[in-house]
């Protein structure tokens, strides 16, 4: 039997869309006793503290380390950041820059104002702390967010040798694997047998996928909610936020004004940027993630930057290549004029249309560079070798894929890679291998559409969790 410890999303259950979330975590608790597991959630904030569904619950109250004095916040922070061999500002940087007061969904900063003092990181550390070491916890659980509650439990479980794990979800195609959390931004594949799956099948879906230019998958329906204005106020008057309504015409004024200049940035100024995509040069290509993301904020050290990344690749490409750069498809307007204008200072360096299909800038590169993204999968399917550039699961599951740890070694790397040839038999192994170890769905709150659904999950994924431990337990790191 496992104690299980689930560090929970604090910026979920305040939404109407997130009604049957409540649901999948009760029945996953259900299951998990089934199979021997004790589950505890633990709460940092109230939104789903007191849903009275959920049982094994441990909430942070700020209020029970009033005690704790300036010199000892500062005291504890010198002993925490010692012991664990981390920092506090590499365990919240990564939260803040997704969410503090000002981000429009370019910035990759956090303005110096938004980092949070002490007095708000010590306390949850030592709550957590006390908590896993007094409770015998086994196994530390959190979802794919970049949360610094969750990164504390991550160093905690690591200095006391618990398992602990992550959910990189719809990284495997659109499915869910999970991780477990080593070092900070190392992790290594779960490979818990759980599915059925052929290279027959393998096989038949990489050929469909190139034959009928699919998508890599499709991403699930969510329990959509939209909230009327009179929803809004009421909301608001309940937190006595009274002028609420005079603050939301003038940013729904300041929103339509940014799309205005979306548009004209995006149809007029970026085509300026761009230049002819040319599928007979010898070539090279890497496409953008967001930079707000988890694989960005969090896993990408030291390449946080993607566009220094790309002046170091244009400063040793290998003879006659070049890199065609794209920003990611699906949001144009997440990349500025001026961020995308700088691939125009490098050599050897095109920046081409975010419209050109994936499917024919990958059939026709000599290699494939990137992070984690599923653009690597595709490459592996179309033939080509990847580049990788932060923690993914597919380097070392597929020997076309190498990785860059050391900057001195990119040129070589690069020389390596458009020598790389790429086996297909290796490739329908590695697709069959994650279909076998992953599950069909996502852990979003407002993934769950029913609680028939939501029970339907959770059967599933407790089921998988409990194999995951048990794999963990037999495969030492």
């Amino acid at each position: 039997m496992a104690r299980i410890l689930w560090i929970m999303n604090k910026y979920v259950g305040a939404e109407k869309s997130e009604e049957f979330y409540p649901y999948f975590l009760f029945y996953t608790q259900n299951g998990l006793e089934k199979e021997g597991h004790k589950l505890y959630f633990v709460f940092f904030s109230d939104l789903l503290a007191n849903n009275e569904l959920l049982k094994n619950k441990f909430v942070f109250r700020r209020e029970d380390f009033h005690h704790l004095a300036p010199d000892e916040i500062e005291k504890e922070a010198g002993r925490i950041e010692t012991e664990y061999h981390f920092t506090f500002k590499q365990a919240c940087f990564a939260d803040i820059v997704q969410t503090f007061k000002g981000q429009n969904e370019r910035k990759i900063t956090v303005p110096k104002k938004n980092f949070t003092d002490l007095s708000y990181l010590i306390p949850r550390f030592l709550f957590l702390e006390e908590l896993i070491t007094t409770n015998d916890i086994d196994v530390i659980f959190s979802d794919v967010s970049p949360e610094t509650e969750m990164e504390f439990g991550r160093v905690i479980g690591n200095r006391f040798s618990k398992i602990v794990l992550k959910a990189n979800e719809g990284s495997a195609l659109g499915k869910t694997v999970l991780l477990r959390s080593l070092g900070f931004g190392k992790d290594q594949l779960v490979e818990t047998p759980f599915n059925q799956y052929t290279i027959k099948e393998a096989e038949k879906f990489c050929n469909d996928f190139i034959l009928n230019r699919r998508l890599p998958y499709v991403i699930p329906g969510r329990n959509y909610h939209n909230k009327t204005i009179g929803d809004r106020i009421r909301d608001r008057f309940k937190k006595k936020e009274y002028f609420y309504f005079l603050s939301w015409i003038f940013k729904r004024i300041k929103a339509q004004l940014t799309l205005v200049y979306y548009f004209v940035e995006r149809n007029l100024l970026k085509p300026l940027l761009y230049e002819k995509f040319d599928p007979n040069v010898p070539y090279l290509f890497i496409g953008f993630h967001l930079n707000q993301e988890s694989t960005m904020v969090l896993r990408a050290q030291p390449y946080t930057n993607q566009t220094v990344l790309v002046e170091m690749l244009s400063r040793v490409l290998p003879y006659k290549y070049v890199l065609y750069v794209r920003a990611h498809p699906h949001w144009p307007d997440r990349y500025s004029y001026k961020y995308l204008a700088t691939m125009k200072k490098f050599p050897g360096v095109k920046l081409i249309s975010e419209k050109i299909s994936v499917h024919d800038v990958i059939k026709n590169s000599k290699g494939i560079i990137t992070y984690n993204a599923t653009t690597g999968i595709e490459a592996l399917i179309y033939g080509k070798p990847v580049l990788s550039f932060a923690p993914n699961i597919y380097y070392k599951q597929h020997p076309a894929v190498d990785y860059c740890s050391d900057l001195f070694e990119l040129g070589s790397k690069l020389v390596s890679l458009v020598n790389t040839t790429v086996n297909l038999e290796d490739t329908f192994s590695y697709i069959a291998k994650i279909n076998r170890i992953s599950f069909g769905f996502l852990l979003g709150a407002d993934f769950f559409v029913s609680e028939e659904d939501a029970k339907g999950k959770a059967k599933v994924f407790s089921d998988f969790l409990h194999k995951s431990i048990s794999w963990c337990n037999d495969n030492k790191y």
